[in-house]
């Protein structure tokens, strides 16, 4: 292949290179900020990230608040030659990233942003949408760095609990003080 061209995947390549496919699972929050879960298809301990809005990023639209958390973790992704399968809760977004394009100045330039970096680190990007019932944990890793009263936190999601299990069921806590447990093994990724 001569450069940004993506072999079509066969189970058998898959099985040799579990890494040729990385997921990143994320959500923004109006108010606090954005956050991501990210590994591979047989990532058992996910890396996460999370951050407090900067500057006017809190009165953006929430498209472009989507679209911060994605581009959080293209920026940080290093260069390889994988497929990126995005998995956002937000229907507009994912048409953004998978349309090449958006609709207003701030949404466009940050599409345009994450494909060009997409295109210098040598991968390719494809968006999926889910229900948000679907995305609480990328729900509440968008409010944890505020939780948290920090910048930023990032980590493997090992290291966010204890014992217990992720209940969908359940609410997410976000308040400081209230304890969390996840079980490494639990992680709803999609």
């Amino acid at each position: 292949l001569g450069g940004n061209e993506f072999p079509i995947l066969s189970t058998s390549e898959l099985l040799a290179r579990p890494d040729a496919i990385e997921i990143v699972q994320s959500d923004a929050s109006g108010p606090d900020g954005c956050g991501y879960l990210c590994g591979s298809l047989d990532e058992m301990n996910p890396t996460y990230f999370s951050r407090r809005w900067r500057g006017s990023e809190a009165a953006d639209h929430s498209t472009a608040q989507e679209l911060a958390a994605l581009l959080d973790r293209v920026r940080a992704k290093p260069k390889t030659d994988t497929l990126v399968v995005w998995v956002s809760d937000s229907a507009s977004a994912v048409f953004c990233i998978n349309k090449g394009r958006g609709k207003e100045d701030k949404t466009r330039a940050m599409v345009e942003m994450i494909l060009n970096e997409c295109d210098r680190k040598g991968f390719q990007i494809v968006g999926l949408w889910v229900p948000r019932e679907s995305n609480r944990f990328a729900d509440f890793l968008s409010h944890l760095a505020t939780t948290m009263d920090r910048d930023s936190v990032e980590g493997r999601a090992a290291e966010l609990g204890g014992d217990a299990r992720f209940d969908p069921e359940q609410p997410l806590p976000r308040s400081p003080g209230k304890a969390f447990a996840l079980n490494p093994g639990a992680v709803p990724f999609v």
